[in-house]
């Protein structure tokens, strides 16, 4: 699943999908091209909104909660200047270190199960994720857009209307 090579605590923008154990609407369904969360949907966005909280070399430019997965658009920014970093083949043999990406991510599931096991909410994620490593701006905007328009783009391509 990961790039090779890659240190993944280095400044970069990261499309990440993580998917939930079981299909279906896991999280909220979609109706009339929206995504409507259930209360587990509602906790897996409040939690998004608090990774920069956590790890506050992060910066979260996009992100939706979809029936069973979500996506994320994610910055790591060690410097904290607000130009996004792109990276175009920076390999570096490492582990995985204090703010790197899978870190961040698997904290951020973490506290998503921990509420639901703490609320008697069954719900599982995979226990891998997805990562893009976006590589320009061009690259940045069309997966801003891709985000934003995902529920919209789901209800049509599965027929829901």
């Amino acid at each position: 699943m990961r790039l090779l090579g890659w240190d993944y605590s280095s400044e970069s923008t990261y499309f990440i999908t993580i998917r939930t154990k079981q299909k279906g609407n896991i999280l909220g369904e979609i109706i009339d091209g929206e995504m409507h969360a259930n209360k587990i949907g509602q906790i897996a966005e409040e939690f998004i909104k608090e990774i920069s909280i956590h790890f506050n070399n992060t910066k979260t430019h996009a992100s939706v909660i979809m029936p069973d997965h979500v996506h994320i658009l994610l910055e790591i920014n060690k410097h904290g200047n607000n130009k996004p970093h792109y990276s175009v083949a920076k390999l570096d043999i490492k582990r995985s270190s204090k703010g790197s990406l899978p870190i961040i991510i698997n904290q951020y599931k973490g506290a998503v199960k921990r509420y639901c096991n703490k609320n008697n909410l069954e719900f599982k994620w995979q226990n891998k994720f997805f990562d893009r490593i976006i590589r320009d701006e061009n690259e940045l905007e069309n997966t801003i857009i891709y985000i934003q328009n995902n529920p919209k783009d789901y209800w049509r391509k599965h027929n829901l209307f």
